[in-house]
């Protein structure tokens, strides 16, 4: 099963991006993610970590491609075009994305 990270952080967006894309009101990031998991394939996983300076979405689906996918979510659940924060996102396929979630500091 396919695993991206699709996300933006300090190093990559200003803060008005970030602020824009951020889930800091108390249950926004639980319904988020029920949103997000709804419009995933079936089978299809994901984790939403917001904090101050990044907000990423790792998604693992059947599908060929979930990063395009990914971003379209993410937007989605925020009720923002995609374009709006495009050119600020990264990409972390795979290993790379599981070892960036779970590195130290």
């Amino acid at each position: 099963m396919p695993l991206v990270m699709i996300g933006l952080s300090h190093q990559s967006a200003p803060v008005e991006v970030r602020e824009r894309l951020a889930f800091t009101v108390a249950g926004a990031l639980g319904e988020a993610l029920g949103q997000i998991k709804a419009g995933l394939p079936p089978g299809g996983e994901c984790v939403l970590l917001s904090t101050c300076n990044r907000t990423e979405l790792y998604v693992a689906t059947s599908a060929r491609e979930p990063d395009g996918d990914a971003a379209l979510l993410l937007a989605g659940a925020r009720g923002l075009a995609v374009g709006e924060f495009t050119p600020y996102l990264h990409e972390l396929p795979g290993h790379r994305a599981v070892h960036h979630l779970f590195r130290p500091g």
